[in-house]
């Protein structure tokens, strides 16, 4: 079966058959199921994605069971006036008694093809993923990702009226995302709120309204934050005579399930999702850069960083500094990958993002409790000669504060770090990159305890040399 979809005008091209859509969203639920790649019901499309999915597309209010209903009776109606309608019973699933609440699929069957008359929705959504600058210089990212640093450190220690001017001081700024200056402006309102400024708290909450009016990403983020602080600051403002109407505000919102209004549950979901995603992308350019097109592998690269950066950003604005530092540390040996594979990526980036990592794990005091990061850099400076000289003119130029990958001593923390860690993986990078620096630099006694110890390990744990083996590292 061939079908064409026309989201933007509800109409379907079946075999042949136009068929015009009546309710609206026919083809856009259609669309949903096959772009999303909902084949089965392991992998159905659940309801509040399908909500999502047309709330992104105009529909203001979310659809009733009854309004579902007659959106499927209207999207099955379509391939029968195309003389379709036992193809769509074979292809259309829904859980037991999930006609109108779902979750839905599409199995696609052999010899169907798809085709859309419009960009495929994932585009659109790449789009539209937060990111910290719309400059495609990743370095204004990294300078960003530093202001933003300084200002929520003097945020969570309590300096409002530091953070007041750090946040209010454009030229640091300057070439910021709508959403990153909507993060700026919710905490430059916050800040001013627990001064009890209030007529300034206000001015910044009317700035932060004017953008989200104009920023569907901005908004898709902020929208619920930005409501919740008018209300604290009107409370903060007049408590007695308030806190019924706020009361009376909230109630709608509270009683609804998470994720169906403003407020979320689980502002770390997202992070991780996005994180992965930029995890996988790096994976697929590790295996194809060698052979898939350049202009495909410079693709993907820069979906990966943005993926990357969306996820810091999620991390970010929920105070989950220990996965900002994280993510700091994932583009940092993603930049390296990169560079190693060849891409037009500088390897100074690197060094800045490791950099990022040091600084947020420093300031906010998080648990060291992996050693990946000294890992990451330990190979970078190890195993790319060229990196070398670029970490010694970094260093010395940005007052590098954190382990050095050019001393004994951090390959000695490292591995001690891991066995207290115990992780076979780690213990064996560890391990593998001790015994290499000291070889590298004539160190005859500790090169052979390092040798001694790189060998127990991998005794004790016989896979993670085979492991180390696949992954190209030289274990002599």
């Amino acid at each position: 079966m061939e079908i064409q979809i026309d989201v933007a005008g509800n109409r379907l091209l079946i075999d042949g058959h136009v068929a015009q859509g009546r309710r609206r969203w026919e083809a856009a639920a259609l669309g949903l199921l096959l772009q999303g790649a909902h084949h089965c019901a392991q992998r159905a499309c659940a309801g509040p994605a399908l909500q999502a999915w047309l709330s992104e597309r105009g529909q203001r209010n979310m659809l009733n069971r009854k309004q579902l209903s007659r959106l499927f009776d209207a999207l099955a109606g379509l391939f029968d006036e195309a003389g379709r309608a036992p193809q769509f019973a074979a292809r259309f699933g829904h859980a037991p008694r999930g006609r109108t609440v779902g979750p839905w699929w599409w199995s696609v069957h052999a010899g169907d093809t798809v085709r859309f008359a419009e960009e495929p929705a994932p585009h659109r959504l790449r789009a539209a993923l937060p990111c910290l600058t719309d400059d495609p210089d990743a370095m204004n990212s990294a300078r960003l990702c530093k202001q933003l640093l300084i200002c929520q450190a003097h945020l969570t220690e309590g300096e409002c009226r530091n953070a007041i001017d750090g946040l209010s001081d454009l030229h640091a700024w300057r070439g910021a995302s709508d959403e990153l200056t909507a993060w700026r402006l919710l905490r430059l309102a916050e800040a001013r709120v627990a001064l009890r400024e209030f007529a300034h708290a206000r001015a910044a909450l009317d700035r932060l309204d004017t953008l989200l009016a104009a920023s569907v990403v901005a908004r898709s983020h902020f929208s619920g934050a930005a409501l919740m602080l008018g209300h604290r600051l009107t409370y903060a403002e007049t408590p007695l005579h308030s806190y019924a109407a706020i009361a009376e505000a909230l109630a709608p919102m509270l009683s609804a399930p998470p994720g169906d209004t403003l407020l979320e549950v689980d502002g770390y979901a997202r992070g991780a999702a996005l994180n992965l995603a930029a995890l996988c992308e790096r994976r697929w350019l590790e295996e194809h850069a060698g052979t898939a097109p350049r202009a495909e592998t410079q693709a993907r690269s820069a979906l990966a960083m943005r993926y990357a950066c969306a996820a810091l950003f999620s991390y970010a604005i929920n105070y989950q500094y220990e996965y900002v530092q994280k993510t700091c540390s994932n583009l940092a040996y993603f930049t390296q990958t990169c560079h190693r594979l060849g891409l037009d990526v500088a390897p100074a980036l690197a060094f800045a993002w490791y950099a990022l990592a040091q600084a947020w794990q420093d300031r906010f005091e998080l648990p060291d409790n992996s050693v990946w990061e000294c890992i990451f850099l330990g190979d970078f400076w190890l195993y790319q000669p060229a990196a070398r000289g670029v970490f010694a003119s970094h260093s010395l130029r940005s007052d590098w504060e954190g382990r050095r990958p050019d001393t004994l001593a951090f390959y000695v923390h490292a591995a001690r770090r891991a066995r207290e860690l115990g992780d076979p993986r780690q213990l064996g990078h560890c391990a593998l990159n001790l015994y290499h620096f000291t070889r590298l630099h004539g160190m005859r006694d500790e090169m052979l305890a390092a040798h001694a110890a790189l060998r127990r390990v991998l005794a004790d744990y016989p896979d993670i040399e085979a492991l180390l083996l696949a992954e190209g590292y030289s274990l002599s």
